[in-house]
């Protein structure tokens, strides 16, 4: 039996595999259609919808995780930022692998969290924050995939950073805008990726500065001619979903990278409701949720706190500025995008959902945590959820019950929450925090590239070898009828 961290996805696969080269994954691949069995790879299973899961055979992606020589690369390619790993490798071990080197080196961008493997980040359309910044899959320049048949294919762009003579002869080197733009977020659709090759940054340490506001005000903030998105290389709110007092208070974030500023600076780097629980008891989780249950109409101004405990400045390198801090309660949380143009209306709508319509008398329906506006930079991948637009990620996070993992009340609220941005704001879910909500309507309506995308799934899967009950949801109901399914 394989649990996900959530533990809302339970499953017993036919095997589990844990293959420590390319060779193996071929090996694997080959096994599982001659067995007549479908194959996804997984990580820590940090998604909390099914897109990595299958009965049949999973593959675990940490087991090959190991930082690469550089691929044969063109003559002008300049090399000195480009990174070639495994792609099962821990974001947190791929910061310590890049600050190791001889120059130090850094991504340019992160999540909230380091623990996931990174191509599971990046297959889903994980983001950090910047409205200049596009998703972890932007720093993609190359990809090594198993696919159908057990067939190795390196993917790049059109004028890709291989130099086609020194691409081993067991792997064809396909070199086209369609096919790369279709690959580097493909959910595991098309295959299993061995190693990808990065393009990242010099190390840096960020200057992160927290300011307390109301929502009237943050609002006026959502301008990319304010001094707020010209002056800081990324910007990020919190907001609490109920009125204190008649007003959502919104913690402010905004960070650069820091030239002069020591490094002695410091605030809190907890979530809200860590940064109270801490001050109750040492018994974090216990007392924090001990005080929802005793006390749920508490809840708003406890919030309310938290976001106030947050403030001031921190400096610190960059990965650590990142970390949301989360590391004494569990959560979990659902996240959609929207057009960047419609935030203030999806934040609003979100605000009314929690306030007006859904706020009860039982802890487990209130949102235990603010709701995070993250903005990020359009990206060329397809099925990127910030495709073609800048975007805003609204994440909606939730304390995890013990005993229980994801509430039924929770998944309630994430539900209506979802198809009222969906239906109203133009919205996309993140394919790791879906929770299953998505239908195959919604992704032919709401991403446009859908038709490109499914050719190449045609292409590299032409016998479904990489199917799974996530596919047969969202992807398998709108492929032509030459797929076989």
């Amino acid at each position: 039996m394989w649990t996900n961290y959530g533990r809302n996805i339970q499953i017993s696969p036919w095997k589990i595999v844990a293959p420590t080269s390319l060779n193996d994954i071929v090996d694997a691949v080959r096994l599982a259609e001659e067995a007549g069995r479908t194959v996804r790879a997984f990580g820590d299973g940090h998604s909390f919808s099914s897109v990595a899961v299958t009965g049949d055979m999973m593959i675990r992606s940490h087991a090959f995780a190991r930082p690469l020589s550089m691929i044969g690369l063109k003559d002008d390619v300049e090399a000195s930022h480009l990174v070639h790993v495994e792609a099962g490798i821990r974001i947190r071990d791929l910061v310590k692998y890049l600050r190791s080197l001889p120059h130090p080196l850094g991504l340019p961008n992160m999540g909230g969290y380091d623990g996931q493997a990174i191509i599971g980040a990046i297959a889903t359309g994980t983001h950090g924050s910047g409205h200049t910044l596009g998703p972890l899959a932007d720093m993609v320049r190359s990809v090594t995939i198993v696919a159908g048949g057990g067939k190795v294919y390196r993917v790049e762009p059109t004028q890709g950073i291989s130099d086609p003579a020194q691409v081993p002869p067991d792997i064809t080197l396909v070199q086209d805008d369609q096919w790369f733009h279709s690959v580097v977020v493909g959910m595991g659709c098309m295959g299993v990726i061995y190693s990808i090759v990065i393009e990242v940054v010099d190390d840096y340490v960020l200057v992160e500065d927290r300011r307390l506001n109301r929502w009237p005000v943050a609002k006026t903030l959502l301008n990319t001619d304010h001094n707020v998105f010209k002056n800081f290389r990324h910007q990020e709110m919190l907001v609490n979903p109920y009125k204190v007092d008649g007003e959502n208070k919104v913690l402010v974030t905004a960070r650069r990278v820091r030239k002069n500023e020591p490094m002695s600076k410091s605030a809190s780097r907890e979530a809200p409701w860590m940064v109270l629980a801490n001050g109750i008891s040492g018994f974090a989780q216990q007392a924090i949720q001990a005080l929802f249950v005793s006390s749920p109409e508490k809840i708003p101004s406890i919030l309310d706190g938290g976001l106030a405990a947050l403030r001031g400045t921190f400096v610190a390198p960059y990965n650590n500025v990142f970390l949301l801090g989360i590391g004494g309660i569990d959560g979990y949380a659902s996240e959609v995008a929207v057009p960047f143009e419609r935030t203030e209306e999806a934040a609003e709508r979100v605000i009314d959902i929690f306030e007006r319509v859904l706020k009860p008398k039982n802890w487990r329906t209130y949102a235990t945590s603010p709701f995070s506006l993250r903005f990020v930079a359009a990206s060329p991948h397809y099925m990127s959820p910030q495709y073609g637009r800048l975007t805003t990620m609204i994440e909606l996070p939730f304390v995890t019950l013990p005993d229980v993992g994801v509430t039924e009340e929770s998944r309630k609220i994430m539900s209506v929450i979802h198809r009222d941005l969906i239906d109203n704001c133009e919205g996309r879910l993140h394919w790791g925090l879906e929770f299953d909500d998505l239908t195959a309507d919604d992704v032919k309506a709401t991403y446009p590239k859908w038709n490109e995308w499914a050719s190449v799934v045609r292409q590299l899967d032409p016998a479904g070898t990489f199917r799974s009950e996530w596919t047969r949801r969202m992807i398998e109901p709108l492929l032509e009828d030459d797929m076989i399914v």
